[in-house]
């Protein structure tokens, strides 16, 4: 019907997520020109166009989540960078400097937590949504970019690239409901 072009994205288009009870789309657009930092484009797909346009600082968003409430999770490209932002406006609602450098990330119904694909550490990041803090971060492996959870048994799959040690041809990493001691590590899963 229409293709919505992004003419001032200075490096592509991102992870989107639909929202059903708004019937709107957010995608992450990693830099502007506007917004070096990024931004997270709000589309209304019966509208055919974008509505809105949330700046981010020093993120670089290739996912995006939603979460309870008005919550949206921009996963960071940067280092040790996450941000949930509100939905309807944009305004930051919590803003992380120990977690990120995500590529794809997933929120789960299930236990109220983001889970983020940190590819540069080859770490799970985990927040919990409620309380809007960081629960941890458990390594994953080589090339450990996605996620995605089943919200029925709260099991995580991060797919893990070959050659990682502890699948040589590659594999997907499960997770269950991952419980972490008080220093941030995981515990046996």
């Amino acid at each position: 019907l229409k293709k919505i072009s992004f003419p001032n994205a200075t490096n592509g288009a991102e992870q989107p997520v639909y929202d059903p009870p708004t019937g709107l789309f957010y995608m992450s657009i990693p830099a502007t020109v506007a917004n070096p930092g990024g931004e997270i484009a709000v589309i209304d797909p019966v509208g055919l166009a974008v509505t809105a346009s949330y700046p981010l600082k020093n993120c670089g968003p290739n996912g995006a989540a939603l979460g309870p409430g008005n919550q949206l999770l921009a996963g960071c490209g940067k280092a040790h960078r996450t941000v949930i932002i509100d939905k309807t406006n944009g305004a930051v609602l919590a803003d992380f400097s120990n977690v990120g450098g995500s590529d794809e990330v997933w929120f789960n119904p299930g236990d109220n937590r983001y889970y983020l694909g940190e590819s540069a550490a080859q770490n799970l990041g985990i927040i919990d949504a409620l309380t809007l803090t960081v629960v941890g971060e458990v390594q994953s492996g080589v090339g450990a970019h996605s996620v995605a959870a089943d919200p029925s048994n709260n099991h995580i799959f991060v797919p893990i690239a070959a050659p990682d040690p502890a699948c040589p041809k590659g594999c997907i990493g499960v997770y269950s409901t991952v419980n972490l001691d008080e220093n941030g590590r995981s515990r046996a899963l």
